[in-house]
């Protein structure tokens, strides 16, 4: 299994999460974003970034959260996986950390996590992105 080391961890709600730095095309903030008609209410419409068109996902609509007010300073991660690109919101992005040394549990009960790293006192959920979504199953992010 080719597996990152380095993860962008953020939070969501309570819980934090990782992706691989890999697929990080940049951290940006909220800023306004092109409407798509008949969607799901998690997409909350298109970013153009660098000239790539991407839809934005709003990670605590996606795992059924409350909804947080959305503002000018409220972060996005835009990622390329597997040659999709779309954005994130989230409720903060903290660091890039090195999961190299940590302890590691693969987790199949979840569409989204594939990983579970115990680092830094934190239980971070690592996001089935890049190498890491390699367990043959359709792409959840690109539904």
């Amino acid at each position: 299994m080719t597996q990152s080391t380095h993860y962008l961890t953020f939070q969501v709600g309570r819980q934090w999460y990782g992706v691989p730095v890999e697929a990080v095309i940049e951290v940006l903030q909220l800023v306004a974003l092109d409407e798509l008609p008949a969607t799901k209410s998690d997409v909350l419409g298109l970013l153009t970034l660098r000239n790539i068109v991407m839809p934005v996902i709003d990670l605590r609509r996606r795992f059924m959260l409350d909804d947080a007010a959305l503002g000018l300073d409220t972060p996005l991660i835009a990622i390329q996986n597997n040659g999709q690109h779309f954005a994130i919101v989230v409720d903060m992005v903290d660091d890039v950390i090195d999961a190299s040394a940590a302890s590691w549990q693969q987790q199949d009960a979840d569409p989204y996590v594939s990983y579970t790293v115990h680092m830094q006192n934190k239980l971070i959920f690592i996001l089935s992105i890049g190498d890491q979504g390699q367990r043959q199953q359709e792409d959840v992010w690109q539904q």
